[in-house]
């Protein structure tokens, strides 16, 4: 807690200190400008190795029937493929149809968005057409470019759901708040709708087994 809100403080002063108008990053999402800043650059590959936690999907821009009846959306666990390098990951929901949770799998894998950063900045996801865990057809519009991410959260966009912001769920559980900076920086990068997929009351008690 403190010390995500000491980067926060940081972030601002170093932002408006340095000259950089909000209505420019909004417009462009300037995620080299969030990186040098923070001194923190995305990195794919940190948030789907076998010991990352679990992340909630707390809201997202467009699309809200998109997740309408997936509420609670929660990645559970990750298994790497050491021979094809695509990874398993595990979810759960709470079906609003079927009343009862929902538990599923995909495989997703990592790539560079450009040659910005050192480290792979984009998930790839994958559809699992013949059942054989080979990967199957790209998922082109849950591609998911990371914008930031640090030990609380995660802020990220895709083609189907716009900007995201995705939160540890002990985080979310524990301190019953949205990580305020991935906040602060979805409101700065433009997004003007939080459609809520987590819900404090509804999720808090969502264990999915």
């Amino acid at each position: 807690m403190a010390h995500e809100s000491t980067k926060t403080v940081v972030f601002i002063v170093f932002l408006f200190g340095g000259g950089v108008s909000c209505s420019t990053l909004s417009s462009r999402c300037r995620k080299i400008t969030f990186a040098e800043r923070l001194g923190k650059y995305p990195d794919a590959l940190e948030l789907i190795t076998d010991k990352s936690p679990k992340y909630s999907l707390v809201f997202h821009s467009q699309n809200r029937r998109a997740t309408s009846g997936t509420q609670c959306l929660q990645t559970l666990n990750f298994a790497v493929n050491r021979e094809t390098w695509l990874t398993t990951v595990t979810y759960a929901y709470y079906s609003v149809s079927y009343g009862m949770p929902v538990i599923g799998y995909t495989y997703i894998s990592t790539k560079k968005h450009n040659g910005t950063f050192l480290s792979d900045d984009t998930i790839v996801v994958y559809l699992d057409i013949t059942g054989q865990g080979t990967g199957g057809t790209l998922w082109q519009v849950l591609e998911s470019e990371i914008i930031y991410n640090d030990e609380y959260c995660v802020f990220m966009k895709s083609q189907r759901l716009g900007l995201q912001v995705w939160a540890r769920t002990t985080y979310l559980k524990q301190s019953k708040e949205v990580p305020y900076l991935c906040t602060f920086l979805y409101e700065m990068c433009g997004a003007k709708e939080k459609h809520f997929v987590y819900n404090f009351t509804t999720c808090e008690n969502f264990d999915p087994k």
